[in-house]
């Protein structure tokens, strides 16, 4: 395969369109540029052409992937899924989110205690975020030390329980409305019932 010319590709930074004979034209990136000394007039082996492709399609796959990170965090495990749901090879998904981790541009254990903390400070429980975690396909090996960077569980469920129960003394129904709301956002009944005690301590003072 022999290299006709190669043109830069009008508003996209770092990327060029590079032709060879018999009217074959690839798309390349700066990095498939340099790799390969490509250039007018150089002769590609069939083997060098198709290495050439594999790496477009990685780079690609790269670009890609950087790109749904800049629009919002996510964890390794998701990125590698919307990756391969938006056509990407698998093992060019696992490669780029390989390259991500390793220039430090994805970090699952930063990324699970962001999630931690967001949903401790709305109020909910620990079982609300280990769902969430599981959702966004958080390593479990990084759910403990996520949870060490939650607010109290405790303090949690009471503040929810003085925003809940306005009224100083609330009745048995209201009581067990703001318990099962509680359960709901992911609090564990021992906590419930601990942050009711500490409740009625502090409405009797």
């Amino acid at each position: 395969m022999r290299i006709e010319k190669i043109e830069a590709v009008h508003g996209r930074k770092h990327a060029f369109d590079v032709f060879f004979d018999h009217d074959i034209k690839i798309r390349c990136f700066l990095k498939n540029i340099e790799d390969f000394g490509i250039r007018p007039g150089l002769e590609l082996s069939e083997e060098d052409f198709e290495r050439l492709k594999n790496a477009v399609a990685l780079s690609k796959t790269r670009q890609r992937a950087a790109t749904l990170l800049s629009a919002r965090p996510m964890s390794a495990g998701e990125l590698e899924k919307r990756l391969v749901q938006k056509g990407e090879s698998e093992e060019n998904a696992a490669e780029a989110v390989k390259w991500l981790t390793e220039i430090h541009a994805l970090d699952d254990l930063d990324y699970a205690r962001t999630v931690a903390q967001h949903y401790s400070r709305k109020g909910y429980g620990k079982a609300k975020i280990k769902d969430e975690l599981y959702k966004r396909f958080v390593a479990r090996e990084y759910w403990d030390e996520a949870f060490e960077h939650m607010e109290d569980t405790h303090e949690a469920a009471e503040k929810y329980l003085k925003t809940k129960l306005r009224n100083k003394n609330p009745d048995s129904a209201e009581i067990r409305k703001a318990a099962n709301a509680l359960y709901r956002r992911g609090f564990s009944w021992d906590e419930i019932k601990e942050a009711l005690r500490r409740y009625e301590e502090e409405t009797e003072e």
